[in-house]
């Protein structure tokens, strides 16, 4: 069995990240997608580094689609619009709140003709809210709802996580979304509409930090250094030529972890986690000791030799080049059309019954239009070229 998804066929009006992801998410598990673009373009086609013609953040998170380009904001774009979304399953947006009313493809609307269809819509803050109409992007999402006040240190202060969590994680719990929608909708013949906020997204992943408050009036406060306060010893240690993160913290794996160290830590007091927690700074010292006088390797070899959680700082040569991203084949390769062959990560999903499939490369700009509206559409190559020629078909 390949492809579970074999047969839905969605559109994908998605920009940047968030809403692309989703789309490439529903088709690496078989369904049909097709990206719908203005005129223009998606900006994410414009955004560096480049790899030929278009930038890598678009390459990365639009392949194994289908893509058509035109200006859908005009009053025969609309039509079109309208024609399409008839013949839709699923549609995936992540437009202000509004916009699809605006286009006139709002579920309330498309349902009408297409009472299965399904709408997922990603943003900031929701389609209903106080901060709705609130423009967003992940970094100010994650500063607005808390993340940022939990991530650096004192002497630091806030930082960003490196890379748009928020984003990737919208568009897993959209296709989340879309997929409960297609199974509810197999059992009632409805479609619906799906919420997806990255707003909620960071509001359910703060965790115990949210109840801390309510009950204990509680907040985090920004650590000393890049420690976990919650463990002992637990955190990020300087090795001869490197970095490493070791969690020792719990109570069995500190014990493994003693015998490796020796010295002040052989004292039994410290076997409980209570004690540890109170002699923090005593232990550490031991610790980092104890890892400066090795390499990274050595480090890390004797805790994993030992059951001990480590893991080097890992620079992204590391992960590249490394043997795991390829035994456990989270590396796809394409051929760009003016890029040359390039690596891309793979999507995450594994079943036991889906063959992985090769990767085909993100559309060019309107590339599938003549295939698209000619099978969806019925409509004639003189017509095709007709929308052309008036500036409405890319």
């Amino acid at each position: 069995m390949n492809g579970i998804l074999q047969g839905i066929r969605v559109l994908d009006f998605g920009r940047y990240v968030s809403c692309p992801y989703c789309g490439l998410l529903l088709a690496s598990l078989g369904a049909e997608v097709i990206k719908v673009e203005n005129i223009r373009g998606d900006d994410a086609r414009r955004i560096q580094p480049y790899a030929g013609k278009d930038g890598l953040m678009y390459h990365t998170n639009n392949r194994n689609k289908k893509g058509i380009a035109f200006d859908f904001r005009t009053d025969e774009g609309k039509q079109l619009l309208k024609r399409l979304t008839s013949k839709a399953d699923v549609i995936i947006e992540n437009f202000k709140p509004g916009t699809l009313e605006k286009m006139g493809i709002s579920y309330e609307e498309v349902s009408k003709e297409n009472p299965k269809i399904i709408v997922a819509s990603i943003s900031g803050y929701g389609q209903e809210g106080a901060y709705r109409d609130r423009p967003a992007f992940d970094c100010v999402v994650s500063a607005i709802g808390g993340l940022l006040s939990i991530c650096g240190t004192k002497e630091a202060g806030p930082r960003l996580v490196g890379i748009p969590m928020l984003d990737n994680t919208a568009g897993v719990v959209n296709a989340l979304g879309v997929i409960a929608a297609l199974y509810q909708r197999d059992r009632t013949g409805k479609g619906c509409k799906v919420d997806t906020a990255m707003w909620d997204i960071l509001t359910s992943y703060m965790g115990e930090n949210i109840p801390n408050y309510d009950k204990n009036k509680v907040l985090f406060e920004y650590p000393d250094n890049m420690d976990d306060p919650y463990g002992c010893p637990a955190g990020i240690f300087e090795t001869k030529d490197g970095y490493i993160y070791i969690d020792a913290g719990w109570d069995n794996l500190f014990k493994r972890f003693r015998e490796l160290v020796g010295g002040s830590l052989l004292d039994d007091r410290f076997l409980d986690f209570d004690t540890r927690l109170e002699n923090y700074e005593l232990i550490k010292k031991a610790a980092v000791a104890w890892v400066a006088s090795k390499t990274t390797k050595e480090v890390d070899d004797l805790c994993v030799a030992n059951g001990i959680t480590s893991g080097p700082i890992n620079n992204l040569d590391a992960v590249v080049d490394g043997e795991n991203i390829r035994s456990r084949n989270m590396l796809k390769y394409v051929d760009l059309p003016t890029g040359g062959r390039v690596g891309f990560p793979s999507t995450p999903i594994r079943l036991s019954t889906m063959a992985p499939a090769e990767d085909t490369c993100a559309p060019s700009l309107g590339q599938d239009n003549t295939e698209i509206f000619r099978a969806l559409l019925d409509m004639e190559e003189e017509e095709i070229e007709a929308l052309r020629t008036r500036g409405i078909l890319r």
